[in-house]
């Protein structure tokens, strides 16, 4: 019996993040597919892609499919055009921002935070995290936003997983619940279980 996990949400939380791939059994021809949201209110956002993007490494895209979610979304938009500060902005505390920093630069970018106008701290903190983890910023990039497993009946986006014409939304808020919304679907029964 093959499984098929979908995880939603995970928003920063990479405890919990942790805490889920122990109960993921990713034997045989077991499968992950992560809809997105990795970054964004939780404490950790960086720790949780790098687990996603390593996760992918070592068991492959075929037992590991990671999806970009809105989150991701605007903030690569931020990345895209640093000047328009609209994600940094919303980035309450920069807790997001400053987990794409190592230790030495979000230091030194402290130090600047009331001393440069708000397009100028965006466009410098988008330098930073390319420099400090731009092959994180990267694989989010290549990431798809929907994936469709025919033999299965299952389509995958953010958020939801929709199997013969059901939707199941794996919305969730980690941050506030502490639990990261799973589905487990059986390839042999094809049912959710």
């Amino acid at each position: 019996m093959a499984k098929i996990y979908a995880v939603g949400d995970i928003f920063g939380c990479a405890n919990e993040l942790d805490v889920i791939l122990g109960s993921i059994d990713l034997s045989d021809n077991n499968v992950v597919v992560f809809l997105g949201n990795y970054i964004d209110k939780g404490p950790d956002s960086r720790s949780v892609v790098g687990l996603v993007s390593d996760l992918q490494d070592n068991y492959g895209s075929d037992h590991v499919i990671a999806l970009q979610g809105k989150h991701e979304e605007a903030f690569l938009a931020w990345l895209d055009d640093p000047e328009s500060a609209q994600w940094f902005m919303e980035d309450e505390d920069l807790a997001t921002c400053s987990t794409f920093m190592n230790k030495k630069t979000w230091e030194s970018f402290e130090q600047v935070l009331f001393e440069k106008e708000m397009a100028e701290l965006s466009t410098s903190a988008k330098i930073a995290i390319d420099e400090d983890y731009g092959y994180l910023v990267d694989w989010l990039r290549k990431l798809p936003r929907k994936i469709v497993m025919d033999d299965y009946g299952l389509t995958f986006t953010k958020r939801t997983v929709i199997h013969e014409g059901e939707m199941h939304d794996l919305t969730g808020s980690p941050h506030k619940t502490g639990e990261i919304p799973i589905l487990v679907f059986d390839t042999d029964t094809g049912s959710f279980i």
